[in-house]
Order: C-alpha cells, then sequence, then structure tokens
C-alpha cells in the first residue's frame, strides 16, 4: 500500500481539499464527498480547526472507495527504486501525526484550563470535595509543564525529520549518481 501525502495550499475547508487530492468522478454522490471528507479529516484531526489548516502542512491522503487519490505516490520497487521517495512520504506522514497528536493534546489541555477557571465548575468542586483547590493548583502547574515540555518535544521532533528528510536527498542524489 502506498504512502499518500500532500501538502495544504490554500484550501480553508474540508470539502475543498477533499475536491483538490481526490480525482472526483461525474456525478460524485454527496454521500461519497461526505465520506471522503469523514476519512480525510479522521487521518488528519487538527483539520478540524481553522488553525489546521496551515499552508504548506503536510497531511496523509486517505484512499477512499470510489474515488481515486491525485499527486504523486511514494511506493518502492524492488530495485530500489522509489526508496527515498516513500521513506520520505513516510516521515511525512509521521510529521503529519505528530502534529495531529500535539494539537489533540493542546486542546485537551486547553479545554482543562477552562474547566478550571471556570467559577461555577470550582464552586461545585468546593462544596463537593473542601480540599479541591490543592488539586487544582497542582492541575494547573502541570497543564503550564506540560505545554512548556511539549514544545521542546515538538521542535526536537520536528529537527529531526527534518534532517531525517534531509539526509534522504543527499542519499537520493549519490543514488541517482551511481
Amino acid at each position: 500500500m502506498s504512502t499518500r501525502i500532500a501538502k495544504l495550499g490554500r484550501e480553508r475547508t474540508i470539502a475543498t481539499l477533499v475536491k483538490r487530492v481526490y480525482e472526483i468522478p461525474e456525478g460524485a454522490t454527496p454521500d461519497l464527498l461526505r465520506r471522503a471528507e469523514a476519512q480525510l479529516l479522521a487521518a488528519n484531526p487538527r483539520l478540524a480547526t481553522a488553525e489546521g489548516f496551515a499552508s504548506g502542512a503536510s497531511i496523509l491522503v486517505p484512499a477512499v472507495r470510489g474515488l481515486k487519490r491525485l499527486g504523486p505516490k511514494a511506493e518502492a520497487e524492488v530495485s530500489g527504486e522509489g526508496l527515498t521517495g516513500e521513506m520520505a512520504a513516510r516521515l511525512e506522514a509521521l510529521q503529519s501525526r505528530i502534529d495531529d497528536a500535539l494539537h489533540r493534546a493542546a486542546l485537551t489541555r486547553r479545554e482543562t484550563q477552562e474547566r478550571l477557571g471556570d467559577r461555577a465548575f470550582v464552586a461545585e468542586a468546593r462544596k463537593a470535595l473542601p480540599q479541591v483547590t490543592e488539586f487544582m493548583s497542582a492541575a494547573k502547574a502541570r497543564l503550564a509543564r506540560e505545554e512548556a515540555e511539549e514544545g521542546e518535544t515538538a521542535e526536537r521532533l520536528k529537527a529531526a525529520v527534518s534532517g531525517a528528510l534531509e539526509g534522504l536527498k543527499q542519499l537520493d542524489a549519490l543514488m541517482r549518481r551511481g
């Protein structure tokens, strides 16, 4: 199975992205397009928000029954031809998955911080458990620490993937010379 990666352009909605990354046959049903949107979103959860549509970001393009994916595919042959292209696509897919996981973690953290700052929630929690203030303070500190650590981790991972992609470019150039 080949890995398909696309780079986001000026698209701002899943519907417009579907039209760019899939060949839409004449008479495609709305159900088919909704299914393609759902699968594209499932493969790239960060596209659920406007911030997820960062121009130039890599996204995974999943196979959708009834639609042909557009763009180059990365698939190695037995001879080794295409190996660096497939590895690059897989690294870009890895970066896309990392970005999605970090985005989901940030959303969860933000929701938790909002909840911890909600006066009604805090008042209700104090009624149920008087020592909750200590727990909430500890939770806020932990969330702040996680956010800082996650930012550092994201930068390290991004640099590692970029370095691996650069190494693949160099390897590909050597293979083409030889």
